[in-house]
């Protein structure tokens, strides 16, 4: 609070957190002062001004707050936000402590996912770009500009499946981040793996949920069974092929959906890959998308 009188000094008191242009601010004729406050942390801040009482003891002198000062609020945190990495794999651990700080991340079009932990609020050691694709900013094809809020550490953190990424829960840590600016998009599909060996066995039983597989170009192929319904078991970038949705020399991300298991599988060759016959089995999945 600044408190001012007509041709007095104006000082601060009570608050923390904040800078002044000047240690104090002289009131003119009208009792009118001016001054910068700048505050470096997300915080509620309320200004009060008052009229104090005269050193003697009698009546208030100056004329009563007449409801016409004029405050300019003016927010420095385009202007603040510095360059933070680039890159799939770059994390906001460096940055740990300087909360209320913002930061940008370069995410690459079509980057590999990274491991992240929690959701909406990550901990520092967590990919930034993937948590942005969690948390629908981005997406890993067009990739994108990211930028980050610095927050304090706390006491857990939830994982979560959505928007083609999967993300872990953890307890206690040091230090968090949040993703700045509305989803664009957003998915419950999950994250279910980024190599051609991948398959969907540990995705057993969730039924009806969706998982993107992103299969790196130039891959191997592995070992399918089944045609247009496979088992759960079956390399899901090698089954992507199969069924015509990517090729294995340019790679490609696809979606897939968990069914129950079925009583027989029906092997076949299509674009240059061959499926196997297989019996009854505990799982089994089919395309959704390319």
């Amino acid at each position: 609070a600044y408190r001012c009188n007509p041709n007095h000094a104006c000082g601060t008191t009570g608050l923390s957190g904040l800078t002044f242009d000047h240690p104090v601010a002289t009131a003119n004729a009208h009792g009118a002062a001016a001054f910068h406050v700048t505050s470096t942390q997300a915080q509620p801040i309320r200004f009060n001004a008052q009229v104090p009482a005269s050193t003697g003891g009698g009546p208030q002198q100056g004329p009563a707050l007449d409801g016409s000062a004029r405050v300019t609020f003016t927010s420095g945190l385009s202007g603040a936000v510095k360059p933070g990495g680039k890159g799939w794999a770059a994390t906001a651990a460096a940055f740990e402590g300087k909360v209320g700080q913002r930061y940008t991340y370069l995410c690459p079009a079509g980057g590999t996912r990274d491991t992240v932990w929690g959701t909406a609020t990550y901990t520092d050691d967590s990919s930034v770009c993937t948590a942005a694709v969690n948390a629908g900013v981005i997406t890993v094809a067009a990739g994108g500009t990211v930028t980050i809020e610095i927050r304090p550490g706390t006491h857990a953190y939830v994982g979560s499946s959505r928007n083609g990424t999967t993300t872990q829960a953890y307890g206690s840590f040091s230090g968090s981040f949040v993703v700045v600016g509305s989803p664009t998009h957003r998915s419950s599909v999950g994250f279910g793996g980024g190599d051609w060996s991948a398959d969907a066995s540990g995705l057993r039983g969730q039924n009806g949920h969706r998982f993107l597989y992103s299969c790196p170009s130039k891959g191997s192929f592995g070992s399918v069974y089944g045609t247009a319904t496979y088992t759960d078991d079956s390399s899901v970038c090698t089954a992507a092929v199969h069924a015509g949705l990517i090729t294995v020399a340019s790679g490609g991300d696809v979606t897939i959906e968990i069914r129950p298991g079925a009583a027989s599988y029906s092997g076949s060759s299509a674009h240059g890959v061959t499926s196997n016959d297989w019996d009854s089995f505990e799982g089994s999945f089919v395309f959704v998308g390319g």
